[in-house]
């Protein structure tokens, strides 16, 4: 009455963790339960004590054990009649505590997950009543309504309007076969505005296969909708422009066939779309090669550049680029063209737009015509025509100009100084005339007297103007006019009048010869050519007229020019823009030069000189110019040019990353000290046999490839492939080379590397003490088998090369064959297999099978190695049989030995309870223990007794951890997701006396670690604790038999698991901060989804 315990079993003591023979007739029950349960349990025990109706027979209690750990209990308490004493019964029921509170967690995790999801979600029964809602129904549907005033009523009252015959036919039509469906569905919101649902239903049956329950999941689609829509608007305009556009475009699929050929593409190649479509880009690029340039080698070179654009998603070019093609009726066009990937799930399209430039181009070869015909006639005409840089270096002559001066062309190369051939008494005035002229003052054209190089003087009359490039002065050009005769004679004059309106008839200019109000009075007949008008249909005309017409463009700079004339200034070099009778837009560069009467204005001379294609020539050049040098100065590639005996003209500054080299430094080396000996040979009969051939008028390759080994800076060399493409002037004679050297010392490498590994392959493959064969992957048929295989099978390499398995009969099991094919083929490997195999006497042989998928060069084959592991099959199971005989009767003598020990603890019970001396009830005592460690060792025994009995298997490592005997005050953290070892059946045992040793040693135990990682090149398991650690004199001890303070058998027994499969255990943690087991698994032991830090 007093709560004293009188009597407790085995059970109360493994719950409290005290001896029962430390509790009974010592303690209070009340110390092992929590505070605030004992006060009620107290109440209970005494209210009992007078009537058992005033207190309950059944209620749950927390029990607190000697470690402090607290279980949740079911208590059973009856009266023994008779008596005041009671009997109480307690169930530990902890871990259904824990359930319903992770499962009550769940659900409430569960609902919020369900809350925050932007989908509506509801569920209701085929009556219509909702049971369930989510935020995002309700505040969709019912804004402003709680989910309690929604659950419960008739979903049909709730939703929007909408078409529900149409979902209530869709309700009916879900059966247990097909539960789940889509749909969508139009419906008006609240304000009534029309929007677009998607909707997913799944009913739920019962087990007659009627609906019990449905359940939907929406989401709002109106936005998709609409942009479906505006997707759909954009394709078509899209398609419109493509077929509308006058440029070429086309679209390639991953595979290299053409699937997209505009009208655009059509006109421009003259290829019909059905042709073009279905063909490959490179079959159909060659078709478009100009014939004379149509070799086996280009083919070759435009397939290879165009398969590796799909590989690597690089353009063949990535600026815009000009091509020349021919059309299948033979005519030439001329592209500017534009390649671009497009990355897509199986790798890339490549899509091109290509812009006709075939006139462009002519416009250019014309451009370049009308140079040659600007020469040939300036050399035609009778007067000095001119050009000089700002330090008065002749720069230009024609050749009135060298034979009148007492000049050679070859004086003009070495330089002729144009200063100098004014006598010294003009030099300075010359000179503050050009200054004025560089300063925009304007001048008149100017006597002097001129000097020939024999020293003899002439006058002559100059006009000048300085040459402006991007608006600042460069130079001047000009005509020198020798006037010696007009100073003589007046005829010769006249006789000069007419030669210079000979000349204006036949120039090419543009002249004008204006009168005092500017009107002409003669305009020369290149008015034809330059601006469209018959001169006719200019002279006379007024200055508004002009203005009307061929000056509408002009602008400020004709009036300024017009100004200068007015005020009686020689305009020179002025650059305008005309326009032509048909509109187009033509470049003069204009001369005016104003006639003067003793100081009064007549009119005026102007010279209009046509520089339409030198303008655009200019800028084409500039263009070209910039993007050559910008690509030459920054790829990878070493790019250079050597004239014929290849002497370096250029090389890009990639030589440095190279060979180590700056560009000048390379530049002054001659090709000997750049090669290797043996490469300089290679280059040099290169060079001979293209001399060769171009002399003797044959063909020569358009590139040649070779491969070179340069010399680099620090002594080393590097092998390059290089490119070498010969260079042509316009009549065909070889000016000199192109290179273009790419590192391939990765790839040298590599081909002595894949040599020495196929070496290495054949030497192991042979002298391997396994079974090894090589089949290949594409028929099943053997190319090759080892010594072992020969040795175990009995077959020859005669009998099997050639043949498939099934041929041969190697397989015992022809299904076995075929799951190993499906493994090989799904996984690309198979380890450890047991494969039954006959051997050629017919013998039946058990094996452990091995194969993994190899790629040599462009084949597949499958490496199969096979160990016969029949000897120790028979010895496994010879094993496993006398250890179920012993097992067997360990089972038998442990049942007699426990009833004999039942006995035994029976009669020391009696004897105690009768003995009266201390002495007896002392050495009772002690025979109780002794008898109670028999017990507790027979049952280690049983719990132990299949221990290595049984086959290694694959574990999944999460499964074996003891989630549920971990107390509540301690946390567990597992990273081992995804792992499996190769462990006996008992590997569970092995986390949990990890876990008891933990909880029993560790004193202070918070947290408990179980993580993997490698170390070195094996898997390890690790088990980590923050209790008080292991000392390092123990770290060892603790895995011996009966070392420890419970049984000693805990860490003996994971020591002995782990073994089985050769998992060694070792402890490495740091005394005071807890224990670190480490578990390291062997290879082939450890798998895994995941890789390891």
């Amino acid at each position: 009455p007093d709560t004293t315990v009188l009597l407790a079993n085995q059970g109360w003591e493994n719950l409290t963790g005290v001896p029962r023979a430390d509790q009974e007739n010592k303690l209070s029950w009340t110390v092992f339960f929590n505070k605030d349960d004992v006060e009620m349990m107290v109440r209970y025990h005494h209210a009992r004590r007078e009537d058992q109706s005033l207190a309950p027979l059944v209620y749950e209690i927390r029990l607190i054990d000697v470690k402090g750990i607290c279980h949740h209990c079911m208590v059973h308490v009856h009266m023994i009649p008779g008596t005041k004493n009671s009997v109480a019964s307690l169930v530990d029921i902890t871990d259904l505590k824990n359930a319903e509170n992770a499962l009550q967690m769940s659900e409430e995790r569960y609902r919020s997950i369900i809350n925050d999801q932007t989908e509506m979600i509801c569920r209701f029964r085929p009556d219509g009543i909702v049971t369930f809602m989510n935020d995002s129904y309700r505040q969709y549907f019912h804004f402003g309504s709680s989910t309690a005033d929604i659950e419960g009523k008739n979903i049909e009252d709730l939703i929007l309007k909408g078409p529900y015959q149409r979902v209530d036919d869709f309700l009916h039509g879900l059966t247990p076969e097909m539960p789940i469906r889509e749909m969508d569905i139009p419906v008006r919101n609240r304000a009534g505005e029309p929007e677009w649902q998607h909707w997913s239903v799944k009913a739920f049956f019962d087990s007659s296969g009627t609906p019990v329950e449905y359940q939907v999941v929406g989401r709002d689609i109106t936005e998709q909708r609409r942009y479906s829509a505006a997707l759909s608007d954009s394709e078509s305009r899209l398609r419109s422009i493509i077929d509308m556009t006058t440029d070429s475009i086309s679209l390639v699929d991953e595979e290299g066939r053409v699937i997209e050929w505009n009208p655009g593409s059509e006109r421009i190649s003259g290829i019909r779309k059905e042709d073009a479509l279905g063909r490959h880009l490179w079959d159909l690029t060659y078709s478009m090669v100009p014939r004379d340039s149509r070799t086996e080698d280009r083919r070759a070179a435009i397939e290879r550049s165009i398969r590796t654009m799909f590989t690597t998603g690089e353009p063949v070019f990535k600026d815009p680029m000009i091509i020349e093609a021919e059309r299948p009726d033979g005519s030439r066009i001329f592209t500017r063209q534009v390649i671009f990937p497009i990355k897509t799930a199986k790798g890339y399209r490549i899509a091109s737009i290509a812009h006709d430039i075939s006139d462009e181009h002519r416009a250019a070869a014309a451009i370049k015509e009308s140079e040659a015909k600007y020469r040939e006639l300036a050399d035609l005409l009778p007067m000095m025509v001119f050009e000089l840089d700002l330090e008065f270096r002749v720069t230009y002559a024609n050749k009135n100009a060298l034979s009148t001066l007492g000049f050679t062309e070859k004086d003009l190369m070495e330089g002729i100084r144009a200063i100098d051939c004014i006598d010294k008494a003009d030099q300075e005035r010359v000179r503050e005339n050009v200054q004025k002229s560089l300063q925009g003052i304007p001048t008149e054209p100017q006597e002097y007297t001129g000097l020939r190089k024999d020293g003899t003087r002439f006058p002559v009359l100059i006009y000048s103007a300085p040459i402006f490039r991007d608006g600042t002065p460069i130079g001047f050009r000009g005509v020198i006019i020798d006037i010696t005769e007009w100073k003589h004679l007046g005829n010769r004059l006249r006789v000069s009048e007419q030669r210079f309106r000979g000349i204006a008839e036949r120039s090419s200019d543009l002249i004008f010869i204006l009168g005092q109000s500017m009107s002409p009075t003669y305009v020369s007949p290149s008015a034809r050519a330059i601006v469209g008008y018959d001169p006719v249909e200019l002279t006379g005309k007024s200055p508004e007229f002009a203005m009307a017409t061929i000056f509408q463009r002009s602008g400020p700079e004709l009036m300024n020019a017009v100004n200068a004339t007015m005020e009686g200034r020689t305009v020179e070099n002025v650059e305008i823009q005309l326009t032509k009778k048909d509109g187009a837009p033509v470049y003069v560069s204009v001369h005016a030069v104003p006639v003067m009467n003793e100081g009064v204005l007549e009119g005026a001379q102007v010279t209009m000189r046509d520089i339409t294609a030198a303008k655009n020539a200019d800028i084409a050049l500039r263009e070209s110019e910039a993007k050559y040098r910008l690509l030459a100065d920054n790829v990878h590639d070493m790019i250079w040019t050597a004239d014929p005996g290849m002497n370096l003209t250029y090389i890009s500054p990639s030589v440095l990353a190279l060979r180590g080299y700056s560009v000048e430094e390379a530049m002054a080396q001659p090709i000997s000290e750049t090669l290797t000996p043996e490469s300089l040979q290679v280059l040099e009969r290169s060079r001979l046999e293209g001399l060769e051939a171009v002399q003797n008028g044959r063909t020569t390759p358009q590139h040649q490839y070779l491969e070179l080994e340069f010399r680099c800076k620090d002594r080393s060399t590097v092998w390059t492939e290089t490119v070498i493409t010969p260079a042509f002037d316009r009549e065909g004679i070889l000016t000199g080379v192109v290179g273009v050297t790419r590192d391939i010392s990765w790839r040298r490498k590599a081909e002595l590397a894949l040599r020495d590994s196929e070496q290495k392959f054949s030497t192991v493959f042979r002298s391997s003490p396994v079974s090894l064969t090589l089949v290949s992957a594409k028929d099943g048929s053997c190319v090759d088998v080892n010594d072992a295989f020969v040795r175990e099978s009995g077959y020859s390499r005669e009998d099997v090369i050639g043949r498939i398995a099934s041929e041969i009969g190697l397989f015992a099991d022809p299904s076995e064959a075929d799951h190993v094919f499906s493994l090989l083929k799904n996984h690309g490997q198979v380890k450890n297999m047991e494969i039954r195999f006959r051997t050629k006497s017919g013998e039946i042989q058990t094996c452990l099978f091995s194969a993994s998928v190899l790629h040599m060069g462009n084949d597949m084959f499958v490496l199969s190695g096979v160990e016969n592991i029949t000897p120790r099959k028979s010895m496994e199971n010879a094993l496993r049989l006398a250890n179920r005989q012993l097992n067997l009767l360990g089972g038998i003598t442990r049942h007699d030995i426990l009833n004999k020990v039942s006995v035994i603890l029976g009669y020391v019970e009696i004897a105690k309870e009768e003995a009266s001396d201390p002495s007896l009830l002392e050495y009772l005592g002690k025979i109780q223990t002794a008898t109670r460690a028999i017990q507790s060792q027979i049952d280690f025994t049983r719990m132990y007794k299949d221990l290595g009995t049984r086959q290694p298997q694959w574990i999944s490592l999460a499964s074996a951890i003891p989630y549920h005997y971990v107390p509540p005050h301690i946390s567990l953290k597992v990273d081992v997701e995804g792992i499996d070892l190769n462990a006996d059946p008992m590997l569970e045992k092995v986390f949990y006396n990890l876990l008891d040793n933990s909880i029993r040693h560790g004193e202070r135990v918070t947290e408990i670690r179980i993580s993997s990682c490698m170390s070195g090149q094996d898997p390890t398991v690790v088990w980590e604790d923050n209790g008080i650690g292991i000392p390092a004199d123990e770290k060892e001890k603790i895995f011996e038999r009966g070392y420890g303070k419970n049984t000693g058998l805990g860490m003996f027994l994971v020591r002995e698991i782990l073994s089985l499969t050769g998992i060694t255990i070792q402890e490495t943690g740091e005394p005071g901060k807890g224990v670190r087991f480490e578990m390291i698994v062997p290879r082939g032991g450890f798998r895994c989804s995941r890789e390891l830090p």
